[in-house]
């Protein structure tokens, strides 16, 4: 709503960029970033480059620093990325060896016949749910499928449960993800709201109760479990 003044803006960090890019924000985003003062912006060339970071870690001049993270790049945010950028650093996580440290198991669920599909799928979490070892998050796609198989799922099991999605305050949800974190809550039901930006280092399992709808959300909600030198299962 030009409120405020960018001029004298020296760092810039984009935090989850390919989801603004998925909620179709990249419009926005262009444009607060051209709104930001280019006067301090570091060389084309990578030498200069090498001259003006020492300038920076001496303190003896300042120049815009911007960072984007990323779990995945589309090919949309490659292009903001090279009109913004200069002469950038990217660092990346090798698939290879994060491959090994997480199990991936499925389970073929037939098609729906007769309104008898969410009860089976009901049956199979708790059969997972009492196999595999907590802490555990359980991903739906929708809050009301969530709610109502989080109350049949409590009455028939013995581990903490606790739900977490956007139906609730934020006040409310700072203290489920608390009661998780300290491992008072083993078992968390969650909408997609906890696919990112949940670094809970103790969770040992994620399962989809509902199928992703992009390759992308899998990986989000897998990646929750198996966190530093953790393994997991998804």
């Amino acid at each position: 709503n030009n409120d405020i003044s960018l001029n004298q803006c020296c760092y810039v960090i984009i935090d989850e960029a390919d989801a603004m890019i998925r909620e179709n924000l990249s419009t926005d985003l262009e444009y607060i970033l051209d709104s930001i003062n280019d006067e301090r912006n570091k060389s084309d060339d990578s030498s200069q480059v090498l001259r003006q970071e020492t300038e920076m870690s001496d303190f003896d001049n300042i120049y815009k620093v911007t960072q984007i993270y990323s779990a995945t790049m589309p090919s949309e945010l490659m292009e903001i990325a090279k009109k913004f950028l200069r002469c950038p650093l990217t660092i990346t996580i090798e698939e290879q060896k994060e491959r090994f440290k997480r199990d991936h198991l499925f389970d073929l669920v037939p098609e729906d016949r007769g309104g008898n599909n969410l009860e089976l799928k009901i049956n199979m979490l708790l059969h997972w749910l009492k196999r595999l070892e907590p802490q555990t998050i359980v991903f739906f796609n929708n809050k009301s499928v969530l709610d109502s198989v989080y109350l049949k799922v409590k009455r028939n099991i013995e581990m903490s449960i606790d739900v977490y999605h956007s139906g609730f305050e934020q006040v409310k949800r700072e203290k489920v993800l608390t009661e998780f974190r300290n491992g008072n809550v083993q078992i968390l039901f969650s909408t997609d709201l906890a696919s990112r930006g949940i670094d809970v280092i103790s969770v040992n399992t994620v399962i989809n109760f509902d199928c992703p709808k992009s390759i992308e959300t899998y990986i989000h909600r897998s990646g929750r479990a198996a966190r530093g030198d953790k393994r997991g299962t998804g």
